[in-house]
């Protein structure tokens, strides 16, 4: 039975672990245009404007896949518009035009965001296997006869040091224009914790930002068939 106990409990540490790993985008700031009632938008050009080609070119990648999956016909940025290169207003336009979008989604990343996170004291008991579960903050308040275990769980508690993180988060900008009338629709201000991988972090933020168009109808709510129609 204790066996068992502690091999629940050791799942739990685990799943708490994996959980807080996890990468989330929080919207820190958000704005509707709330003179505007179009319909949702269809077809939608996503163009993100990150330090690196790679970079971008990931993020509309996600940002396409997330769309698409709710019904939304995407045009990668990178497909219509020349990497690099400077485009007068109506050329940017023509470019659009043809591409038949009647909406245009712009990401781009404003800052990044240094914070000193303190991650408080989480003690724990180490055990031999198969002795007890190790929730030392129980044993603190539910001692059990043996002296030793008393002190071991006090000991546990009171001697597990906090400590500071030193964590990056990603400021990005994304905002939506409707391209027929080359007017600001919802802008948004969201923040990701930093990762190795930009594949993370760019598929968490397109998640996001999608939810809040479809919650908003701004662009079209409607999951992909399986056929694709």
């Amino acid at each position: 039975m204790m066996k068992s106990i502690a091999r629940a409990g050791f799942s739990a540490i685990v799943a708490a672990g994996l959980a807080a790993c996890a990468t989330s985008t929080m919207i820190q700031s958000r704005w509707k245009d709330p003179a505007y009632h179009g319909v949702p938008f269809e077809r939608v050009a996503v163009v993100a404007l990150f330090d690196t080609e790679a970079d971008s070119r990931t993020f509309e990648a996600n940002a396409a896949k997330q769309l698409a999956e709710r019904g939304v016909k995407v045009v990668e940025g990178h497909t219509i518009l020349d990497d690099g290169k400077m485009y007068e207003q109506d050329e940017l336009r023509a470019r659009l035009a043809d591409a038949g979008v009647d909406g245009i989604l712009i990401s781009r990343l404003i800052a990044v965001d240094d914070r000193q996170i303190y991650r408080p004291p989480t003690p724990y008991m180490r055990v031999p296997s198969g002795v007890f579960f190790g929730d030392p903050f129980y044993w603190y308040y539910h001692p059990g006869p043996s002296y030793y275990w008393y002190w071991r769980s006090s000991f546990d508690v009171t001697h597990a040091p906090g400590y500071w993180q030193e964590l990056s988060y990603l400021v990005v900008e994304t905002s939506l224009y409707d391209a027929r009338e080359d007017r600001l629709v919802w802008t948004a201000k969201s923040s990701t914790m930093d990762q190795d991988m930009f594949q993370t972090v760019a598929s968490s933020i397109a998640a996001t930002v999608t939810h809040e168009l479809v919650a908003m109808d701004l662009v079209a709510g409607r999951a992909r068939s399986a056929t694709g129609g």
